[in-house]
Order: C-alpha cells, then sequence, then structure tokens
C-alpha cells in the first residue's frame, strides 16, 4: 500500500481539469500514481509547500535539516529566539526537498522521581 499525499492529489486534479477531459480515467490514474507519498522528502522540483507553513528543509551542501518556512518574497526562512532569520543559499546551499512537520508528541506526564529500595 502506498499513502499518498490527498491535498497534493486534489491540488492537481484541480490543476489538470481531469473532469472535463475525454480521457478522465487515463488522467485520474496518471495523477494517483504521480502523487507524493505521505511522511517522504518531497523535491522543490515537483511542488513547493503552502507559504507560513512550517516545514522541515533539506539542504544537501552542508547536509542540513532545518525548520522553515516560504515567505510570500520567495525566500526560505529559519525561526530562532531573535525572530525570523533568512536561510542563505550561497552559504547553506540550495534547497532541494522539504517535508511536512510531524505530528508533535502526545502529552506526557511528568516522570516521578524513582524511589530507592529499602534494605532490610
Amino acid at each position: 500500500m502506498r499513502l499518498i499525499d490527498a491535498d497534493a492529489l486534489w491540488h492537481d486534479m484541480e490543476t489538470a481539469e481531469w473532469y472535463n477531459n475525454a480521457d478522465r480515467d487515463e488522467v485520474a490514474e496518471s495523477l494517483v500514481l504521480s502523487s507524493p507519498t505521505i511522511g517522504g522528502w518531497i523535491s522543490v522540483e515537483d511542488r513547493l509547500p503552502e507559504t507560513r507553513h512550517a516545514v522541515l528543509v533539506y539542504t544537501p551542501h552542508h547536509k542540513n535539516i532545518w525548520a522553515a518556512s516560504m515567505h510570500e518574497d520567495g525566500n526560505w526562512y529559519i525561526w530562532s529566539t531573535g525572530g525570523k532569520v533568512l536561510l542563505d543559499p550561497d552559504w547553506n546551499g540550495p534547497i532541494t526537498h522539504w517535508m511536512p512537520l510531524p505530528e508533535p508528541p502526545e502529552e506526557v506526564k511528568p516522570c516521578e522521581s524513582p524511589t530507592t529500595p529499602t534494605k532490610t
């Protein structure tokens, strides 16, 4: 089973206008088969994330993974405690792939202090 990105498929189906095409079954099948999978890296050549949505990005020049977002100006920004910082393609190299952020962990109860067994 191949888990596909339904949002990407829907976007591709809207832009392809497959429902007006005489060969719509073949077009729909092609779109499903070419849909990106969930949980993997997406090439920036295939598609870009929505602007101002945090994603993970990969820069092969330094083999770095950053949490970043693309803005309307077409630049990628990482966020730090001092605010947003431009990812410099001259230093970081180009961003080649991105992926959605994973779901945050479930709320974890704080650990209780371990009890030391008493000697009898």
